[in-house]
């Protein structure tokens, strides 16, 4: 009988949380409408007068225009786009970031570990939104890379600390003492011993950070400050807002940004309780995974 390899055997573990399982299949159906944008719709999402204005749906123009002739399908395809983009981009750096501080301050111990988390606990006590609110005000133009590395700063700190509680508890493990007591040096057992326990608190990590990443974009583009060049679906809302399509019942307009934001959330949010389910302890021995 043919032994499975470690990769099918994750994957297969993986895929029997239903919820992992149903949060994966909705952020895949959204990465694929990102990825086939240009297939999705021949219309320009920034063009005014493409069309007739306010336009209801129809087969023409699926979400109908907005109030300057805008194509609205277009807008949301390429916002799904650019959001998703931001969310990556963000939780990436700032995921990326948050493992090698949390790793440090919880592998090492004296002065350097000490400073570390009093770092992190300073970063995680400053509220960032409105620090966002400023940096972003004071540029003169918002690019969406340049938006993307500001959230990166301030999205890190959650992701140190899950990391280093992480840390602590394994470096007290009989297992790392065993490497230690035969010559291992740390980056040896960090990337063989340490690396493959936490993996599962990483991919935790970045989809949290992804969906915070998406929602302050959202919240920077609604007040107007969000990046220029391209729509997001933060920028939408903002943009029915500004020309009061709740109150004219434009509800094309602004409910399937809305809409498509709350879904991405809830697909993130399915990941990260999937992975929970299957990752720890108390929760597999109640659900049996």
């Amino acid at each position: 009988m043919k032994k499975q390899s470690s990769v099918s055997i994750a994957i297969k573990r993986l895929f029997s949380s239903a919820k992992f399982t149903f949060g994966f299949a909705l952020i895949l159906a959204f990465c694929i409408i990102a990825i086939c944008a240009p297939l999705l719709t021949k219309y320009d999402p920034f063009k005014i007068f493409s069309a007739p204005r306010d336009l209801p749906p129809s087969w023409e123009h699926p979400l109908g225009t907005d109030t300057l002739g805008r194509d609205l399908f277009a807008q949301l395809v390429y916002g799904i786009r650019a959001s998703l983009l931001v969310g990556v981009i963000s939780g990436g750096i700032g995921t990326i970031l948050g493992f090698a501080i949390g790793l440090i301050s919880g592998y090492k111990s004296g002065y350097l570990g000490t400073s570390i988390t009093r770092f992190i606990d300073v970063f995680i006590c400053i509220p960032s939104l409105p620090i966002l609110i400023l940096i972003t005000s004071m540029l003169q133009r918002t690019s969406l890379i340049m938006l993307c590395l500001i959230i990166a700063v301030f999205s890190w700190p959650w992701t140190a600390r899950t990391i280093r509680a992480q840390v602590l508890s394994l470096k007290e493990r009989d297992f790392i003492n065993l490497a230690k007591c035969s010559g291992m040096g740390d980056l040896e057992i960090i990337f063989k011993e340490v690396l493959p326990n936490i993996l599962p608190y990483i991919f935790s990590s970045f989809a949290t950070t992804i969906i915070s990443a998406m929602f302050s974009e959202a919240g920077l583009s609604f007040i107007g400050i969000g990046p220029y060049e391209v729509v997001t679906l933060g920028k939408m809302i903002a943009w029915s807002q500004g020309w009061s399509a709740i109150i004219r019942g434009m509800v094309w307009w602004w409910l399937p940004p809305s809409l498509s934001l709350v879904l991405m959330f809830i697909g993130f949010q399915s990941i990260n309780i999937g992975l929970d389910e299957i990752f720890n302890p108390r929760l597999k021995r109640i659900t049996g995974i």
